[in-house]
Formats: structure tokens, sequence, C-alpha cells
């Protein structure tokens, strides 16, 4: 076809030979949450008085995680792409 622009041919399907590249963005994304995931734990046991039910504030914190996520995909608009295809049942094969 020849409107397709001379970089669409050059792509290559993952693992054929091509090394795959990160974007900025996914890099400093990934290491953020690498941050996140480490340092919450010590922070919600520094900061948590002992008389609180942690699993409680472990819960608040995964909903505010899960609504952070859910606004963050409907502002860049992947929302409806990132749900298109989901089900329940690939949900759980892939966790």
């Amino acid at each position: 076809d020849s409107k397709m622009s001379g970089s669409a041919n050059k792509r290559t399907a993952p693992g054929a030979g091509a090394a795959p590249s990160l974007r900025l963005e996914a890099i400093a994304s990934m290491t953020l949450l690498a941050l996140q995931f480490g340092m919450q734990p010590a922070l919600t046991r520094q900061y948590t008085p002992p008389t609180t039910c942690r699993s409680a504030v472990i819960i608040t914190q995964e909903c505010v995680k899960f609504v952070i996520a859910i606004f963050m995909l409907s502002s860049s608009g992947q929302l409806k792409p990132s749900l298109e295809g989901w089900t329940v049942s690939k949900w759980l094969t892939i966790a």
C-alpha cells in the first residue's frame, strides 16, 4: 500500500531479534511504582497508630490507588481501550 509510511514497514514482532525499547515515561512510572511498593509497608508501620486496624488502612490505600489509576486512565483517554475485551476470567487467568 502506497499510503504506508516507511517506518511502519520497519516494525518487527516482539522476540524477532529487535531489542525492545521502553519510553522514558514507562521507566519513570515503573521506578515510582517500585519505590511506592517498597516504602509503603515501612511508612504504614511508622505513621499508623498501634490502635488502628492496619488491614483497614491497607484496604483504604489500595482503594485510593485504584481510584487514582482509573482517574489517570480516564484523563489520558486510555480507560475505554484498556477495558475493551476485559473479563473477570481473563483477569483471574493473568493474576
